[in-house]
């Protein structure tokens, strides 16, 4: 009986020495997964911090990236309205120019047209008119007054620059000189004798 007693406590001893190795077996295992879950889960977290991290970087890149092409963008915009200021003047200035040419070009066929009407037409006696003799007549010759009709409508401004531009002294009965011009290209000789007779050194008396 005491050995049939002594038999059953040992096999309970030995069942409970073998349910606690199990259980500690199982706690191990349980704990080494645990552990290695919480490895995996850490990991995880650094990645995703890391590519957080890389995300974080390549946004503030973009950002720098916009910045600078938006500054890129504003500076050809500048240059672009500087550009098209600079076009318009240039525009302009060429518009100017082609004006210039065509006046200039206008000037000179008129004065080729004048000069062949210079030419053309035959010159009067200039000498017949008070004042003027035979070195003053080639000075208005010079100057393009040929005919008693042309220097009739030049005015004295005109008539003096001929003068001085010939190296002369200005001529006192020069203020006469379209009226009596006047006179003659009318035919009025009669008008042209009695102006003439009462000329004093080439000037009215009323002119002093």
């Amino acid at each position: 009986m005491g050995w049939y007693v002594t038999q059953l406590w040992m096999q309970l001893i030995i069942a409970m020495l073998i349910g606690l190795f199990a259980g500690w077996l199982l706690w191990r295992w349980g704990w080494k997964k645990h552990v290695l879950t919480q490895e995996h889960e850490v990991s995880r977290l650094r990645l995703a911090a890391a590519e957080k991290d890389r995300l974080a970087a390549d946004n503030q890149h973009a950002r720098a990236q916009f910045a600078d092409a938006s500054a890129r963008a504003d500076s050809a915009s500048g240059e672009l309205a500087a550009a098209n200021a600079r076009s318009a003047e240039l525009e302009a200035e060429l518009a100017t120019m082609r004006a210039e040419l065509d006046a200039a070009h206008a000037a000179r066929v008129q004065a080729e047209s004048l000069v062949i009407d210079l030419r053309d037409e035959d010159p009067d006696d200039l000498k017949v008119i008070e004042g003027i003799g035979p070195k003053m007549e080639q000075a208005l010759f010079a100057a393009g007054i040929r005919t008693w009709k042309r220097l009739a409508r030049t005015d004295e401004a005109t008539l003096r620059t001929a003068v001085e531009q010939a190296g002369m002294n200005f001529a006192p009965s020069l203020v006469t000189w379209a009226e009596q011009a006047g006179h003659l290209a009318r035919g009025d000789f009669e008008g042209f004798k009695a102006l003439t007779d009462r000329l004093v050194a080439g000037r009215a008396p009323e002119q002093g």
